[in-house]
């Protein structure tokens, strides 16, 4: 239930004594902090208008991203309208989205992949013996506790037609101040409202992504990401398990990686675990960190100890994916490797050296090459399937080993 009167909770317990010196230039020459404080505000209002208003603009910001990120090609006109309308109408885009192409029965299929990939996760914690058996019996109890919210929500929300009737078909710019100010009356009004454990917060069903929350212990897989070339009723399950099916076990991992071990399974962050526990999950993430930070791309090692939680997640990932599809479909040879050509696939990508670089130091992803190889070398079966050689990068003699 909301606090009444609500209270601001600030999550960085100094931000507003330090906007505070930042904003009356404490310190400071006034007349020269004032001014950048104009310049700054000037150039983010430019930055957040540009794209909605005439040709000047776009090209003022496209050669800022070219110096920064070292884009090339102006965004096709098709791809800025479909970004727009989608960003903008998040709900109401998702409405017509699953009304026209996502049948329910691809829902419950992704229901049940997921409800499979648990039960293999849950039986895996069973044998976990680096965790004690309190700490075991915890841990299962926290993913039978996870929920899925899959596909779209059971009841959709008044944004879907918030904006009906209110935007004008020759205003572009005007309407995304009616849509923004419609948003911010309603957060306004929210302030007031209990906060349903599962609400999709500020992602959509139209969304290609899946993502966990650990703070209510909940997995969300939008129908954006539930078709090609991730999912389709027409692939074998091999193709669906090995993209989609990794992906959800992926984010299924995420409640236990680095950050989500921290959360109970109610959401609550707190100590669930033994010291000797911690310990033993420390050194065994330490392992993985030590794998990644050994990758090397453009000159640059990955920072193995800010993509932990990511690769956790990757390994946990393929490994409960792997055995949920094996112990439902017994495949063969060809479709045990089609699982795996399907799982690297997925993170098939094309970075310019720039951007590359760029993410080394802020993305918490391990570049994708890297996703894939150093998830797959560390999982057993990916070298059995493919015959590779004792010793091979594939199949090295020492392993890290977590979840």
């Amino acid at each position: 239930q909301p606090l009444d009167p609500p209270r601001l909770v600030a999550k960085q317990g100094d931000y507003f004594a330090t906007i505070d010196d930042i904003v009356s230039c404490r310190g400071a020459d006034r007349d020269a902090c004032y001014s950048t404080i104009r310049a700054y505000m000037l150039f983010k209002l430019l930055l957040n208008y540009a794209p909605y208003l005439d040709e000047s603009f776009v090209d003022a910001v496209h050669a800022w991203h070219v110096v920064k990120y070292g884009v090339r090609a102006k965004q096709q006109r098709w791809k800025v309208c479909y970004n727009s309308a989608t960003a903008l109408l998040g709900w109401s885009s998702s409405a017509l989205f699953v009304e026209r192409t996502f049948p329910p029965a691809r829902r419950a299929s992704t229901i049940a992949m997921l409800d499979s990939i648990r039960m293999e996760f849950r039986a895996s914690l069973a044998h976990t013996r680096w965790m004690e058996p309190e700490s075991r019996k915890a841990a299962q109890d926290k993913l039978d506790n996870m929920f899925f919210e899959v596909g779209y929500p059971e009841r959709w929300p008044e944004s879907v037609r918030r904006n009906a009737g209110k935007l004008s078909e020759t205003a572009y710019a005007a309407n995304v101040d009616v849509i923004g100010r419609n948003a911010v009356e309603r957060a306004r009004q929210r302030v007031y409202e209990p906060v349903p454990r599962n609400s999709w917060g500020e992602s959509y069903p139209i969304v290609v992504n899946a993502y966990y929350s650990p703070s209510v212990n909940g997995l969300w897989v939008p129908a954006g990401i539930i078709q090609r070339p991730f999912f389709a009723d027409e692939f074998s399950p091999a193709r669906n398990y090995g993209a989609l099916g990794t992906i959800c076990g992926h984010e299924m991992t995420h409640g236990f990686d680095d950050v989500g071990r921290e959360y109970d399974a109610e959401g609550n962050r707190h100590g669930w675990w033994t010291p000797e526990v911690v310990s033993n999950f420390k050194a065994r993430a330490g392992c993985i960190r030590d794998l990644f930070s050994s990758y090397e791309l453009y000159g640059r090692h990955v920072n193995g100890r800010l993509t932990l939680g990511e690769a956790i997640a990757d390994r946990g990932g393929i490994k409960f994916a792997w055995e949920s599809f094996v112990e439902a479909h017994r495949p063969g040879d060809a479709d045990r490797r089609l699982f795996f050509v399907a799982m690297g696939q997925t993170w098939c990508e094309k970075q310019d050296e720039k951007g590359a670089r760029a993410a080394l130091l802020t993305d918490q992803h391990p570049p994708a090459r890297f996703r894939v190889i150093g998830t797959l070398s560390q999982f057993p079966a990916f070298a059995e399937t493919w015959g590779c050689p004792a010793g091979a990068p594939m199949n090295p003699a020492t392993r890290c080993e977590l979840w």
